[in-house]
């Protein structure tokens, strides 16, 4: 393993664990639940420990939170797209 942020598990391999331990454990596994060696990974492939669950199809998120998500993703988007106008004008 060269460089600080490679992971030496894919996405898939790291979906399998958690599958498994939430299997083992017959609930959802919370962060705490992995071994420590392993949780950094998950941070490094899926940025937040509830992106891993989605993925895992072990957590669904809440209508709020699908809702926040769209607006952010709306905001940015018109961040992007005011940017992009006045790149383009000053041209």
């Amino acid at each position: 393993m060269t460089g600080k942020n490679k992971c030496p598990y894919t996405k898939e391999e790291l979906i399998s664990i958690l599958q498994t331990t939430g299997k083992v454990l017959d609930r959802k596994p919370t962060w705490k639940d992995m071994p420590y060696d392993i949780r950094m990974y998950y941070k490094i492939v899926f940025g937040k420990w509830c992106y891993a669950l989605e993925e895992a199809g072990l957590s669904v998120p809440s209508q709020k939170t699908l809702d926040r998500r769209k607006r952010h993703k709306e905001r940015h988007k018109r961040k992007r797209t005011k940017q992009d106008s006045a790149i383009e004008m000053s041209n």
